[in-house]
């Protein structure tokens, strides 16, 4: 096997790995129901708009979706909201309606009503749920690796970063069969700082795009490694889920920069407020 410093991050391989990153990612819609009468007859429109991003993650055992804590103050909090649950297999997305009663939200630290919060939650699934996703889905065991990630975290420097969830616009002309391609659904960038405040850390990622990330809170921020395999043919060795993405600071000359809350922040205090909740 070859190393990362040996290997290129084609075109080709970051798509590849988008993909790979999809099966993690979760979009959040926000369902209106409206009702109107026509004559006699009472006609209703469903309307779905998206909301945000997630990352399905467990920690020892429970199963949840890791997001910026505003888009799940966007989510009712009972009756329907939706998942979209795109697919590395097929560009036709998956949905699934959820009822918020049975669903448990964690917010992570207290609700400063700053853009840079502390913004982040946890959306706990029903067992019902949980099944019908990991049919297609795969969630990312953050409790399993918070001893290394909190201790000796790879250096930001290294490997290829990627903002899961990025430009994702999926097709709203065919509105009952929603596609995108998950291939795109990734922005490819680097760190360009690292600060903490207070008890929660934050990344700035910046990714080179001609268009603006107008939907990105929630999104997950990852950090690949790559490998070549004997044939030669490039994988992902490892994936680390570094950050959560809160907003976009800004888009000029081409640059997205988003902030990100980091790794003490989900490693140490959202699998902490997760423990404290569910013990």
């Amino acid at each position: 096997m070859s190393d990362q410093n040996d290997v290129q991050a084609t075109a080709e391989v970051l798509a590849s790995i988008s993909k790979e990153l999809s099966d993690f990612l979760v979009g959040f819609a926000k369902i209106r129901i409206e009702k109107r009468r026509e004559g006699e007859e009472e006609i209703q429109t469903t309307d779905a708009s998206l909301a945000g991003f997630g990352t399905l993650i467990s920690v020892d055992g429970h199963h949840a979706v890791l997001t910026a804590a505003h888009v799940l103050g966007d989510l009712p909090k009972a009756g329907e909201a939706g998942l979209i649950l795109p697919s590395r297999f097929t560009s036709h997305l998956q949905t699934l309606s959820i009822e918020m009663n049975y669903t448990q939200r964690i917010r992570v630290g207290s609700d400063s009503g700053k853009p840079d919060g502390p913004d982040l939650a946890a959306l706990v699934l029903p067992p019902h749920d949980v099944e019908t996703i990991k049919a297609t889905k795969i969630f990312y065991n953050v409790s399993s690796r918070r001893d290394r990630m909190l201790s000796d975290p790879p250096p930001t420097d290294a490997g290829t970063w990627m903002l899961s969830g990025a430009g994702a616009e999926p097709r709203t002309d065919a509105p009952d069969e929603p596609e995108a391609d998950s291939a795109g659904m990734s922005g490819a960038g680097s760190v360009e700082r690292e600060f903490d405040a207070g008890d929660f850390d934050y990344v700035d990622f910046a990714a080179r795009s001609e268009q603006s990330y107008a939907v990105v809170s929630g999104a997950g921020l990852w950090q690949v490694f790559l490998e070549k395999d004997r044939r030669g043919t490039v994988r992902a060795a490892e994936k680390l889920l570094r950050g959560v993405a809160l907003h976009q600071l800004g888009h000029e000359e081409q640059i997205n920069r988003v902030r990100c809350h980091g790794i003490k922040s989900i490693y140490g205090r959202a699998i902490d407020e997760m423990r404290s909740v569910l013990s």
